[in-house]
């Protein structure tokens, strides 16, 4: 599951030779949240382009909550995201995610070196609005410990595969990178 990101300044400044320039007033940082309208990279007309037009979270069938989380293994068979990772496929920068474990002590995870990186997602339109899920897949041994599930993550290099190509089928599928993790207090020390 993947409930909460964050980002800074150095993440948009790392991603822009791969996605173009990022508008000022796209550069949301801090802690995204579901229902916030962050920076989303997606396939414009001319390659890849950032908007932040796009809302966190799918509208659940009661209407009562959001999807904020898609899973990768079978998000091309249902039909609340098929049409979606399909044709609307996205990108969320990010510096790093948080978990709470089961003592509830947040967690967060990201790249060694604190490379930037993506969290893949898809976009749909739901009452006029254009609404995004993060797509999940398994933890890998760098996550398990914390949550049996984390963001499908990708290097600002595979973004326009994401994005333009039928790889994106392959990349559900792919082995995710060895991250990073710090408790909260230990964060405290910690240079983000």
């Amino acid at each position: 599951m993947c409930a909460r990101y964050y980002i800074d300044n150095s993440v948009y400044d790392k991603i822009e030779p791969e996605v173009g320039e990022i508008p000022q007033e796209y550069r949301i940082t801090g802690d995204i949240r579901p229902s916030e309208h962050p920076c989303c990279i997606i396939a414009g007309d001319e390659g890849l382009t950032a908007t932040n037009e796009i809302a966190w979270g799918y509208p659940d069938r009661d209407g009562k909550g959001l999807l904020i989380n898609a899973r990768a293994e079978t998000i091309l068979e249902k039909p609340t995201f098929r049409h979606g990772v399909a044709s609307n496929r996205c990108l969320l920068p990010a510096k790093g995610f948080y978990e709470w474990d089961n003592k509830k002590d947040k967690v967060s995870f990201f790249m060694p070196d604190k490379k930037a990186f993506f969290l893949a997602g898809c976009f749909d339109v739901f009452q006029e609005q254009k609404r995004f899920t993060i797509i999940t897949t398994a933890a890998n041994e760098s996550m398990i410990q914390v949550h049996d599930r984390m963001p499908l993550i990708l290097t600002p290099e595979d973004a326009k595969d994401w994005l333009l190509t039928e790889k994106y089928k392959e990349i559900l599928t792919a082995d995710m990178p060895i991250l990073e993790n710090k408790r909260e207090y230990e964060l405290l020390t910690l240079n983000l």
